[in-house]
């Protein structure tokens, strides 16, 4: 059985499934109460939950109304399959390679898929954002990333 649907349609129900998803881990979030910690997650989280529904509605008007144009087949990437294996992959190795090492070696491999040239490139990319991140959450904010 073959599914048709265009693109719109596919970033709909990532929207919806997310915006669910999302909403239900901000309720679980500890400082309820009327103006807890929790407030501005739960607020974020409706609000991308009704934007995506009125998407979703509109897409689905435009939809009647193009009846006659002809959806394409759902088509995936080689590259996008190979991008979710090392996201898996990082995600395994973070705790034992701790953060520095794992998020360089990630965004060399990404780099590397999605098209940079030679070695040199990629490296100094990769370095650099993730120590700049490193920077940010550990000195600026105060947030160790070395927990992770």
């Amino acid at each position: 059985m073959k599914v048709y649907m265009n693109n719109q349609q596919i970033v709909n129900i990532i929207l919806l499934i997310g915006s669910i998803v999302y909403l239900y881990f901000s309720f679980k979030l500890p400082g309820g109460g009327p103006a807890g910690s929790s407030l501005l997650p739960v607020i974020s989280g409706v609000l991308l939950l009704i934007c995506s529904i009125v998407l979703t509605i509109q897409q689905y008007k435009k939809q009647k109304e193009d009846s006659e144009e002809e959806d394409t087949i759902i088509k995936l990437e080689k590259r996008h399959l190979i991008l979710v294996a090392y996201l898996l992959l990082y995600l395994i190795f973070l705790p034992y390679l701790t953060f520095i090492p794992s998020t360089i070696i990630f965004l060399f491999l990404i780099a590397l898929l999605y098209g940079f040239k030679g070695i040199v490139k990629p490296l100094i990319l990769s370095v650099t954002i993730t120590l700049g991140v490193y920077y940010i959450f550990q000195m600026l904010l105060k947030v160790p990333l070395d927990l992770i």
